[in-house]
């Protein structure tokens, strides 16, 4: 199994929007993959609660069955609309990949 785990931190404010309305986007965004990308074995995405200064807004966890099958979600098309959206709201981003 292939886990990939991404925290984000967006802009206060982008495209007009608030962060809560851009957090929000970027979840339904996300949460939308699993019924579109077939090899996503299991999708989780957090909104932070807690707000503190050291806090991501955002949290993703998904599994894979194995490297290829995350290369191929990396390459979807669906995968590639929420890249273009992060590049407009985007201020950090952190991620960990790894085996089990």
């Amino acid at each position: 199994m292939f886990k990939h785990i991404v925290l984000f931190r967006l802009k206060e404010k982008a495209r007009g929007l608030s962060l809560e309305a851009n957090v929000g986007e970027l979840r339904d965004m996300l949460e939308a993959l699993p019924q579109k990308i077939s090899d996503i074995r299991f999708l989780e995405v957090g909104v932070d609660v807690l707000k503190t200064g050291h806090s991501s807004h955002i949290s993703l966890i998904t599994e894979f069955d194995d490297e290829a099958a995350f290369t191929r979600y990396v390459q979807h098309p669906d995968h590639q609309k929420v890249l273009a959206f992060l590049q407009g709201v985007l201020e950090e981003r952190r991620v960990v990949d790894y085996s089990v």
